[in-house]
């Protein structure tokens, strides 16, 4: 052990760039696996932190009596409990468990049945609320209540299924992890691959004079080891000082604000690093280091002493004369592409890193660029900020005038959106059983029309007529008169509810005076998802009789009864940065019952993109400084290695140019070809995505091609591909030039 040891530490100091380069390639790996856990780490404890906010207790027992309240407490599972006398002589307690306090949950459901006496007979109901962003399993029960605050439960693993619940997930996310760190494989695979290559000759020496297979083994096992020991610290800090450099800019960014108010934030919002995190993260680099260390050298020990001394293999391989880089690049490119093909496993092992690299980075690009194109339309299709509903007794079909009067003059909001319908009942249109009627004001008619309407609203109104919107294939009809019958429908004014006496629901006869016939408008064809979106919509034919709402509070309101009349009233925040006065205001106004806040749901939304997106850019920058460690040092090696050949090709009259000439053909091969297996990858994943969503029937085929454009992949991986090109170019020419310092006879003798 000691001279397999001794051996492998001189070789280290010896070879301290490439046993650098190693390192870094290490580091990485460790610092992503690293980044993914702690990432998690921090997640998981920021959403329990937020649970024991709101309610920092597993379980809670309203109104029992005094020997329940005992009894509950003297289970051995409790870690702490807190009991408050009520006012009714009844009493509340509350309770924390033991990490796996409850064990198996049957058998604590039997033993607290038996504790409270609940039986088949006294159990009333079992129901599920939400409170303060918890969900709780509320178990009525005769005369008292049990609160289980399961979410808590479930991240404090009190349960043997929460037990397996955790499992499952950390499962999950090693697996998200090993995926990663397959590419990461290959670096490491290629450093010790490089280190073996290097030292063939001292192998076979070493075996020549008594060394054992197994001590070769040994010295690059050894080398792979000392080299964690610095790596692995190393990766561990990096990869923790990213993920804290990004949780602290995006709670200094403000993406947070949006879900936490600044009260609740300051107490939350924490980095947390899992120490268990981080030895699954150290000790999962440190196998795959191992296991790249081992393979190489069982692939050392395979060839035998004269093989590893001479460099030659005992088959004879037939040279191809030919090759496509040798006939576009001449001498150069034919020198190129043989010194691929006799160090094929390195070439094929750095075409795979960066395939990858160029994959993941314009995948994950075209993914996010997608899901905030969909976001945004989703949000967009809802027109406004806020859905309000207004606080109107039903049985007053003008009520709604004077509450919306006094939201619209409250500052906080603008372009109203207000409509609501009524249905027509056997009309003498083409026999259509329905017609609506829709009355609209001015901003919801021109929306209706997408900006664009066949006549203008205030035409419209002075003519004190009606606009037929045709829909589907329903045939048009001339402008003139719709006779049909309308349900006049009366209300209670004690309850607001539809009269039981159905004397008080009639059909009236009623004709409308059509001022014009459209077709109803298509969205603009600038967006693809919203086509996509809309197609998933099937909507019948059918006719639409357009009125402005002056229309109907100035007359036609008679026609209907006391029917309801506000069908909806959607608006936008005048201001963005009102938006929590706003929804404070809109909280206090009794004129509102209820409103749906579509500005926060998009904000979040954005906020979740914007996370996602730094994410995944510091996954990409670590992918990216993974391929160009792994090329550079493949290509600077290679230079170093082919020291004697390049010089004996000087000697026989090759020039710097050509040599020059010859690497840039090496950078070539390795971007050229990683760049058409991405984008042939990426195609592939857009395709198979595609096809599932049409076997799924989530998407239709016509729309194949263009929930993410084919060229917009490409364009990333060829930009990407530039960039590595540069790179490879470079950690070539240098090392060219730093040896073109030494004399020919020097560098033809040497022995690297």
């Amino acid at each position: 052990m000691r001279f397999e040891s001794l051996l492998t530490m001189r070789y280290i100091k010896s070879q301290k760039r490439h046993s650098a380069l190693t390192i870094c390639s290490i580091a990485i790996a460790v610092a992503l696996m690293t980044l993914i856990f702690t990432a998690y780490s921090t997640y998981e404890g920021i959403n329990r932190d937020r649970l024991i906010l709101n309610s920092p207790f597993h379980m809670a027992f309203c109104h029992i009596t005094e020997e329940q309240a005992d009894g509950i407490q003297n289970f051995s599972g409790i870690k702490s409990s807190d009991v408050i006398e009520n006012r009714d002589g009844s009493y509340t307690v509350t309770i924390n468990f033991k990490k796996k306090g409850i064990g198996d949950e049957n058998e604590f459901e039997q033993w607290l049945a038996g504790t409270l006496g609940i039986t088949e007979e006294n159990l009333s109901k079992s129901t599920t609320f939400i409170y303060d962003d918890n969900t709780y399993e509320l178990e009525e029960i005769s005369h008292f209540i049990i609160l289980e605050n399961y979410e808590l439960m479930e991240a404090d693993l009190v349960s043997d299924s929460a037990m397996f619940t955790k499992l499952s997930i950390m499962c999950i996310l090693f697996i998200g992890a090993v995926l990663f760190a397959l590419m990461l494989r290959f670096v490491i695979d290629t450093a010790f691959e490089i280190s073996s290559k290097e030292r063939e000759k001292q192998f076979g020496i070493l075996q020549s004079i008594g060394a054992e297979p197994k001590q070769i083994v040994r010295i690059i096992t050894f080398e792979g080891l000392f080299l964690s020991v610095i790596g692995v610290p190393v990766g561990i800090l990096i990869g923790t000082g990213i993920t804290f450099s990004a949780f602290c800019y995006i709670v200094g960014s403000g993406k947070m604000d949006i879900f936490f108010t600044q009260e609740v934030a300051d107490k939350i919002l924490h980095f947390h690093a899992d120490p268990l995190m981080l030895l699954i993260s150290a000790l999962t680099s440190l196998c795959w280091v191992l296991l790249s260390a081992y393979g190489t050298g069982m692939r050392i020990i395979k060839m035998s002493p004269v093989e590893a001394i001479s460099g030659r293999a005992k088959k004879v391989k037939k040279v191809r004369r030919r090759s496509v880089l040798g006939l576009i690049f001449g001498l150069s490119g034919k020198l190129a592409s043989r010194n691929a093909r006799r160090q094929k496993k390195r070439f094929i092992i750095t075409i795979l890193s960066l395939t990858l690299s160029f994959a993941l980075f314009a995948g994950t690009s075209c993914v996010l660029n997608c899901y905030l194109e969909f976001t945004n339309m989703i949000y967009t299709s809802f027109g406004g900020d806020f859905d309000i509903f207004l606080n109107i007794p039903r049985n007053e079909p003008l009520a709604f005038c004077e509450p919306l009067n006094r939201i619209q003059e409250s500052g906080f909001f603008k372009n109203f959106d207000l409509g609501f319908s009524k249905t027509l009942i056997d009309t003498d249109l083409n026999n259509e059983k329905n017609i609506i009627i829709h009355y609209e004001n001015e901003y919801s008619y021109n929306q209706s029309f997408f900006g664009e309407p066949p006549i203008s609203y205030d035409e419209l109104l002075a003519s004190g007529k009606y606009l037929l919107v045709v829909s589907g294939d329903l045939p048009m009809t001339d402008a003139g008169k719709i006779s049909g019958k309308i349900t006049k429908s009366y209300y209670s004014e004690k309850n607001g509810k539809l009269s039981e006496d159905k004397s008080k629901r009639t059909f009236i006869d009623h004709t409308f005076n059509i001022i014009d016939c459209v077709k109803e408008p298509s969205p603009p064809e600038t967006n693809t998802l919203y086509s996509i979106l809309d197609s998933s919509y099937i909507m019948e034919s059918h006719y639409i009789l357009l009125a402005p709402i002056e229309c109907f509070t100035a007359r036609d309101h008679k026609l209907y009864g006391n029917s309801p009349s506000l069908g909806y009233l959607n608006c936008s925040l005048a201001d963005g940065a009102s938006h929590e006065e706003a929804v404070e205001y809109i909280k206090r106004n009794e004129d509102i019952s209820d409103f749906s806040d579509f500005y926060a749901e998009a904000e979040k939304n954005r906020s979740i993109y914007a996370i996602t997106q730094i994410c995944a850019e510091i996954v990409i920058v670590l992918l990216a400084i993974v391929a160009a460690v792994n090329m550079i040092n493949i290509i600077s090696t290679g230079i170093l290695n082919r020291k004697s050949e390049i010089s004996a090709m000087q000697c026989v009259g090759m020039t710097e140019g050509q040599l020059y000439k010859m690497i840039i053909v090496e950078s070539i091969q390795y971007t050229l070809f990683a760049a058409i297996a991405a984008s042939i990858l990426c195609i592939l994943a857009i395709r198979g995505t595609e096809q599932f969503l049409i076997s799924t029937q989530l998407l239709s085929p016509e729309f194949i091609g263009t929930l993410i454009d084919y060229k917009e992949p490409v364009i990333k991986i060829l930009f990407a591909s530039a960039i590595a090109l540069v790179i490879a170019i470079l950690s070539g020419i240098i090392p060219l030039r730093n040896m073109q310092k030494d004399s020919l006879v020097e560098r033809i003798r040497s022995v690297e």
